[in-house]
């Protein structure tokens, strides 16, 4: 019997697949949209019409930013993905599905009509992350809000970030 399920766990490990697609759940606070957010008068928001592929629940279309000159957004700071909420709540996570290795950004959590048009008027940022390996996980520290901003500050060594989908708790 041993044996028998020795070789019958070898050949499921076997027939499954080496690459398993990264995926990220909806969440439970619904997304209403995402934009790409940048401190104007800048420069254009890069690639607005494929913000809607970062909460279509699909893996294989992704947002990008532009390819820049320097991992730093070309000295511009960073640009961001503003997260609408459905509805104001307590948020807990923002769960990133990303390809993209060397990567860095920071969170903030915000409670208006509309999202505030100054980094600064997002306050203070709920967590920081840098290198990023591909996928993260940010802490919004239980703030209350309707708009998450992720806001990229290094491209990491391509010189562009892809991301394929976004998820609030």
């Amino acid at each position: 019997m041993v044996v028998v399920a020795l070789i019958v766990a070898a050949l499921l490990l076997a027939n499954s697949p080496r690459h398993t697609p990264k995926t990220v759940s909806a969440g439970p606070v619904p997304i209403s949209s995402v934009t790409v957010w940048i401190v104007p008068p800048q420069q254009y928001p890069d690639n607005a019409s494929e913000a809607v592929y970062t909460f279509d629940r699909s893996n294989k279309t992704e947002w990008y930013s532009d390819h820049y000159n320097t991992s730093n957004f070309s000295d511009l700071g960073g640009e961001g993905l503003a997260v609408h909420l459905s509805n104001s709540a307590a948020l807990h996570q923002l769960r990133v599905t990303s390809y993209t290795l060397g990567w860095a950004a920071s969170t903030y959590v915000a409670d208006a009509a509309t999202d505030p048009t100054t980094l600064a008027g997002w306050g203070a940022p709920t967590d920081s992350q840098s290198n990023i390996q591909g996928d993260a996980t940010f802490n919004l520290s239980g703030r209350q809000g309707n708009w998450v901003l992720l806001y990229m500050t290094n491209t990491g060594p391509k010189l562009r970030i892809g991301i394929a989908e976004l998820a609030v708790s």
